[in-house]
């Protein structure tokens, strides 16, 4: 496993155009436009998303930009951009990531890091496109048993020691 980097593996690239499943997890709490059915802060159940593309930030392969598909699901049709959260090389088989997730119901656009320069130092930045607008955590992989399967496999070899956070900004919302 790489120790300086936060990113997915090359062979993730073959996965563009397929179907995944998110896995939300609850983290510090989803955030969602208030009156949805998940209240402000609830995590939702898992859905189906597909992969549209992955993008780099700094020269890694940080995530995918996909499309929410789970009819009936209140975000279906919405974009969805994911962000590696933690060091390592992941992939959506048997090392699933923890991701950031945004969603928005227009295509996002890839900023730049003078963007936004103190979240640009550890995250890829992103302008979310129309309202309302949806972030949260969890993890992407073919199937849910891959989630679980991993989950297994770090708690038989006491492996927890293995997640080092990318990193931790403080910021402000404006109003």
């Amino acid at each position: 496993m790489a120790e300086s980097v936060s990113a997915l593996e090359a062979a993730c690239e073959e996965y563009a155009g397929r179907t995944l499943i998110v896995e939300p997890l609850y983290g510090y709490g989803w955030c969602h436009p208030p009156g949805g059915p998940f209240g402000d802060h609830g995590t939702p159940t898992p859905f189906h998303i597909r992969v549209e593309r992955l993008y780099t930030y700094k020269g890694e392969r940080r995530g995918v930009l996909a499309r929410v598909t789970e009819p009936g699901f209140v975000y279906d049709g919405f974009w969805l951009v994911s962000m590696t959260r933690h060091l390592g090389e992941w992939n959506f088989t048997d090392r699933p990531a923890n991701y950031n997730f945004l969603l928005c119901p227009e295509e996002p656009v890839e900023g730049k890091e003078e963007d936004s320069p103190e979240y640009g130092k550890l995250w890829p930045v992103w302008q979310l496109k129309g309202h309302p607008h949806a972030s949260g955590f969890g993890r992407i992989a073919e199937t849910l048993e891959c989630c679980a399967d991993y989950d297994a496999k770090r708690q038989s070899t006491d492996v927890r020691g293995d997640f080092r956070y990318v990193g931790t900004l403080r910021t402000s919302r404006s109003s």
